[in-house]
């Protein structure tokens, strides 16, 4: 993603209030001003009723959706990003409160429409970009299913492709079945279950999202693979494990089949990654989730390139009415 951010989008810890609002109370605590939010946007008369500036509008959508959408209190496993966009007329720096309602119920139908069975909404980013006089609103809503607890270690047989969709993941030094699951999702997983569920009741404000991607034309909250060196390895540019997270030219000296000890290495270093991107630019919020999605590129020569691309998205956690 390389959506230009509104300066004002900054999400503060706790967020602004709504029109009218002069409570001392409703301006430590979220979750009212939350629910009144989508009161009204529910209320079958909802008219004009003022106006928020841009970044208290993003705000509201994103907790909104946040609370009346994710919170189940389950693992989240076989991570899906679906995006979404509304555009909405601005007035200056501020939008009219009518027309940020219109804009969570939209998302919230969109949700509701391609919502599967057997999965749940785990968390949802809200990025804002200027579109002429219109505020466009960028939804990413990362879907998950909610398996039981993996474990962490690789065994002995466990040689498969680093991704890309495949429907056929297992290495020629695989033996048994092959149930398709490629390195990418198994490293997604076993990070997934770590950072565990969000609990009930519970759900996320000032949401942000960080993207490892090719170190080309880098974007807005984007790192390329390559900013990630691992500390330890004596022999760099060799392509063997030089990146905490999955890099391989297949001209180097890897391979775009994972042994057991690849696979625990970018675990692990997919992992330090996410604590690192928190550590610099979100030490207060949670890790919420991750999704690994392995790709290919064409580079210099005609040679291959596989990679894994990861979205780690962090949340101010709330929980409870009167949290």
């Amino acid at each position: 993603m390389s959506a230009v951010l509104i300066t004002a989008c900054r999400k503060e810890a706790r967020g602004p209030a709504l029109p009218g609002s002069t409570s001392e109370a409703a301006q430590v605590n979220p979750t009212p001003r939350i629910k009144a939010f989508i009161e009204r946007a529910l209320a079958s008369d909802a008219k004009s009723g003022g106006f928020l500036s841009v970044d208290s509008a993003v705000w509201y959508v994103e907790a909104a959706l946040n609370y009346s959408m994710t919170g189940s209190g389950l693992p989240n496993e076989d991570i899906v990003v679906y995006p979404f966009e509304v555009l909405v007329e601005t007035i200056g720096d501020h939008v009219d409160a009518h027309a940020t309602s219109q804009a969570f119920l939209s998302f919230a139908t969109s949700m509701e429409a391609v919502a599967d069975a057997g999965r749940h909404w785990v968390i949802v980013d809200i990025v804002a970009e200027r579109s002429g006089s219109r505020l466009k609103l960028d939804c990413f809503a990362y879907s998950a299913t909610g398996g039981a607890k993996l474990n962490t270690n690789f065994g002995s047989n466990d040689y498969w492709l680093w991704g890309g969709g495949s429907s056929s993941c297992a290495c020629p030094s695989h033996t048994g079945n092959n149930p398709g699951i490629c390195a990418d999702k198994r490293i997604e997983a076993r990070i997934n279950a770590a950072i565990g569920s969000i609990g009930v009741d519970c759900y996320h404000i000032n949401v942000e999202t960080w993207y490892i991607r090719d170190s080309q034309n880098l974007g807005s909250n984007q790192y390329g693979y390559d900013d990630f060196l691992n500390p330890n390895d004596s022999t760099q540019w060799d392509w063997f494990f030089d990146y905490q997270t999955y890099a391989c030219v297949t001209s180097g000296g890897c391979t775009s089949c994972l042994d057991p000890t690849d696979h625990s290495f970018y675990t692990q270093g997919t992992w330090d990654v996410a604590q690192t991107i928190r550590a610099t630019h979100c030490p207060t919020k949670d890790l919420v989730v991750a999704a690994v999605n392995g790709t290919t590129l064409t580079c210099t020569g005609g040679c291959g390139f596989y990679l894994h691309v990861a979205d780690f998205t962090y949340g101010f956690k709330v929980c409870g009415e009167d949290s």
